[in-house]
Parts: structure tokens; C-alpha cells; sequence
């Protein structure tokens, strides 16, 4: 048999050896075979979801809510079936996607923040700079 034969012969051996593999446990852990997928990611919330940002207590807020909250946009565009509202300061942009929900009328559905030059800006202090500049047009 040549060389090259049985170095494809061992590389199938072990494709096929790492295809039928051993049970997913280590030592000491129960030896199931199950992940445990409880695990928890600095910064998130239990089981490894994200924790809870400034932003997503805007998601589900409806036009008029927003509006309410924070005046009428600085710029506004419309490309159907989404609304895109833009909130301007001198420290950062907030900006609004919106989508047509049954029953409720237009409501956001993403949000996110940035600096003036797209550079990363915290989210809370953004939303409090966009309020004060509500309250600065009153």
C-alpha cells in the first residue's frame, strides 16, 4: 500500500473516530452527557442572557410615547414598513427604528446610541442628554 494511502486511511480513522466522539461530560460532573447551559456571562443576566440595558426599556413604546418622552425628532424618514427617528445632541444620537404592530399603532423596535463621529457613547447618559435637550426647548 502506498504512503499516501494510508495517511488517507488514518485521516478517515480519525474523521470517523471524532464523528461518533464520547459523552460531553468531565469528571466529577454527574456524567449525564448534558451541557450545562446555566452558565452566566459577566454582564448578563441568569442562564447567560443579556442584562437589561437603557435602550430596551424603549422597545414597545409607541410613537406617542415617544414623542411625549422626548419631543418631536430632529430628523425623521420613512421607508415603509419602518420609521427611522433620529434624537441630535452635541454628545451623542439616538436613534429609533420603528415598526407598524398590529392593535398598537407604530412602536419601537430597536434602538441604539452614538457619539457624533459614531464613536461609542454610554446609553443612559445619552438618553439623559436627549431629555435635557427636550426640556431645553420648552
Amino acid at each position: 500500500m502506498s504512503p499516501f494511502r494510508v495517511a488517507a486511511l488514518g485521516g478517515m480513522a480519525l474523521l470517523l473516530s471524532a464523528c461518533a466522539g464520547g459523552p460531553l461530560s468531565s469528571p466529577g460532573d454527574g456524567g449525564d452527557g448534558l451541557l450545562d447551559r446555566s452558565w452566566a456571562v459577566p454582564g448578563s443576566g441568569a442562564a447567560g442572557r443579556p442584562a437589561a440595558t437603557a435602550l430596551d426599556e424603549l422597545k414597545g413604546l409607541t410613537s406617542a410615547d415617544v414623542e411625549r418622552r422626548f419631543g418631536p425628532p430632529s430628523f425623521r424618514r420613512a421607508d415603509a414598513p419602518a420609521e427611522m427617528w433620529q434624537y441630535r445632541t452635541r454628545t451623542c444620537s439616538l436613534d429609533l427604528f420603528l415598526y407598524r404592530e398590529q392593535n398598537k399603532g407604530i412602536t419601537v423596535s430597536h434602538a441604539a446610541v452614538r457619539g457624533p463621529s459614531g464613536a461609542a457613547v454610554g446609553e443612559t447618559d445619552c438618553l439623559k442628554a436627549v431629555q435635557s435637550a427636550r426640556v431645553g426647548q420648552n
